[in-house]
């Protein structure tokens, strides 16, 4: 059961389960629906169109010039397996595996690997 309640400028959520002990134990599916339910009703959405794998180990970093304008998106993928992501708005370049992204497409990250793609 979720219920929500506005309080004061803010709302409360309550979910009737322990779904913190449900994510520590292998299943954070629940905890990862409520909390983009919440992010979606107050409209935050990820910097710049990044999309990794919800509850794995990937990770994607934005690292800006001075001007706050994006020139490295810094992948890192702990899985043992292939993972699929999107790196954001822009055409990158991979450093290292060479890939050749455009804009909103796909990025294939092999299992346990890391790379530097830059923004073109």
């Amino acid at each position: 059961m979720v219920a929500t309640k506005a309080v004061g400028k803010g709302r409360v959520v309550y979910a009737g389960t322990d779904l913190g002990l449900a994510a520590n134990l292998g299943d954070p599916s629940g905890l990862d629906r409520l909390l983009g339910l919440v992010l979606a009703r107050v409209g935050i959405t990820t910097p710049g169109g990044i999309a990794a794998p919800v509850g794995r180990r990937v990770r994607i970093d934005h690292l800006q010039d001075r001007t706050g304008r994006v020139r490295f998106a810094v992948t890192h993928n702990d899985e043992e397996t292939a993972m699929t992501v999107t790196l954001g708005e822009g055409s990158w370049r991979g450093l290292y595996d060479h890939q050749r992204v455009v804009a909103g497409a796909v990025v294939d990250l092999r299992a346990r690997s890391a790379d530097i793609f830059i923004a073109e």
